[in-house]
């Protein structure tokens, strides 16, 4: 215990230098002596001393202020005064200035001995305490930082837990990832089984052209070695790392970069890249987790994206097979609801409508005439006037529609436009009574496409008409039955695409 320590002793009389020297040199210390206050301080700056022992009156600097100049250098350093003349106030002013302890002369050596080793013991309990609580507060900041991790990929995991919408799931992913690790640049790509290519699904911080131009073969590129190996990758500078500065294929990517793949059930399904961290900084391991972390979630959500994407078509299928059926159970409405599909498309296309409601409108217009599968062949087959009860009984096909639609969470915007489709413009429809712009734009499209492929086709009891004569019917209930805006951009369809409306 006591090798290696080291001991400063100063004092302006030999015969005391000598006497401490001997004794705590038999006991094993490492001891220097100086005769001079000035000398003394000028070995404690240029050695590392664990104990101080000063006579209390020096011929040139006072005891105190001796240890208070070395304790300016090295304040961890343990003191004990010399003094001769003790009394309380001496003890009070030595404590105060945090000398550990004194010693009175004349003195035994065993006393000496007895509070040099209390004082190196509790310099060595000082710096064990000061370790254990450097550790414990290292552990409690690592601890936090997990917590503030696990806390941030959890609303991440929230996030994308709340879509069962597979581009919102990616565009939630790229934003979220890119945001966390500081990155200009996250990109996902993923594996086309088929052409055994990488191809980017969603990114941020990179053009349309880079996006749509990069195909990546799976054993080339970064982004197919970190398929291909599954394992995760982060580089300091591409440019200078020798595995991947000659690939090519993926020359978008520069500077710092951080790759991890995306696993599902074992099989590696694409990739997250980060790339170019902010102010120029370099990715670390804690980016490098982070990221994974986020993979883990993505791969998951992706997972049950893709079955409730796979539960939606095969429900739309079985759906789309019964619609099929009654366009085909009776001549009169045969591709009747394939034509108000592809017209109500075009025209949503043509007004500029989101791809989420263009999916819907063109679902709506394959289903509208869903619910006449409870109406008798003998009334979608009459040649005559209908009755007013037979005219109510057509009228609940739009209910029964939406109640087919009802179970199925996805097709509740469908549903919607079915409900609506035969309302008017300016009220009287049915069955909710609703006018104008509290008809969804999809119904008020359904609705013009649908009469107009109406009046063009033959029905049991009147013959068809022309697209002409179809056009002036349209247009004279615009405004009271149809929405004006839509014919106007039907007509204009008809002009522009007449290909599309030849029977």
């Amino acid at each position: 215990m006591k090798q290696g320590t080291s001991i400063l002793v100063i004092d302006d009389m030999d015969v005391m230098r000598n006497l401490f020297m001997d004794i705590l040199t038999e006991a094993g210390y490492k001891v220097t002596v100086a005769s001079t206050g000035k000398e003394g301080i000028d070995h404690a700056k240029k050695n590392i001393f664990d104990l101080i022992i000063t006579d209390l009156k020096m011929p040139d600097i006072d005891g105190l202020q001796i240890i208070e100049a070395i304790k300016r250098n090295d304040p961890e350093v343990m003191s004990i005064i010399i003094t001769a003349y003790a009394s309380v106030k001496t003890a009070q002013d030595a404590l105060r200035k945090g000398i550990f302890d004194y010693i009175t002369k004349p003195f035994e050596s065993k006393n000496l001995l007895f509070i040099v080793d209390r004082a190196i013991k509790s310099k060595k309990l000082k710096r064990a305490n000061q370790q254990l609580m450097k550790n414990l507060i290292d552990q409690k900041v690592k601890l936090q930082e997990e917590v503030e991790d696990l806390s941030i990929l959890y609303k991440i995991k929230q996030e994308i837990s709340s879509t069962l919408e597979l581009n919102t799931i990616f565009e939630i992913i790229v934003n979220r990832a890119a945001d966390l690790v500081d990155a200009e640049i996250c990109a996902i790509l993923l594996i086309n089984p088929e052409s055994k290519e990488l191809f980017i699904q969603w990114a941020h911080g990179l053009n349309k052209e880079y996006i749509e131009s990069t195909k990546v073969p799976i054993n080339e590129g970064i982004s197919g070695w970190i398929a291909v190996n599954n394992k995760a990758v982060i580089i300091e500078d591409l440019e200078k790392d020798s595995r991947f500065n000659k690939r090519t294929h993926e020359n978008y990517y520069a500077n710092s970069f951080i790759g991890v793949p995306l696993i599902l059930k074992g099989e590696v399904i694409g990739v997250i890249n980060t790339n170019a961290k902010r102010l120029k900084n370099t990715f670390n391991n804690h980016d490098l987790g982070l990221l994974s972390g986020v993979a883990m979630e993505a791969a998951i959500a992706i997972e049950h994206a893709a079955q409730y994407k796979d539960l939606q078509n095969r429900y739309l299928k079985s759906i789309a097979v019964l619609a099929k059926a009654l366009d085909v159970k009776t001549k009169w409405t045969y591709n009747h609801s394939k034509n108000v599909s592809e017209y109500a498309v075009a025209i949503a296309k043509k007004l500029g409508l989101s791809r989420k409601h263009i999916e819907a409108i063109k679902q709506a217009g394959k289903l509208h005439d869903l619910g006449k599968v409870i109406i008798a062949d003998e009334i979608l087959n009459k040649k005559g006037k209908l009755t007013e009860e037979e005219r109510n009984k057509v009228r609940e096909h739009v209910q029964v529609s939406a109640e087919i639609l009802k179970p199925l969470g996805f097709m509740e915007d469908v549903s919607k436009i079915i409900m609506q489709h035969h309302e008017y413009y300016g009220g009287g429809g049915y069955p909710l009574g609703i006018q104008k712009r509290e008809i969804t734009i999809g119904a008020r499209i359904i609705a013009v496409v649908d009469a107009f492929d109406a009046i063009i086709s033959e029905r049991p009891y009147r013959k068809k008409a022309s697209i002409d004569e179809a056009i002036k019917e349209l247009e004279k209930f615009s405004g009271v039955q149809f929405d004006p805006k839509i014919v106007r951009t039907l007509i204009k369809l008809i002009k522009e695409k007449p290909e599309l409306f030849k029977r």
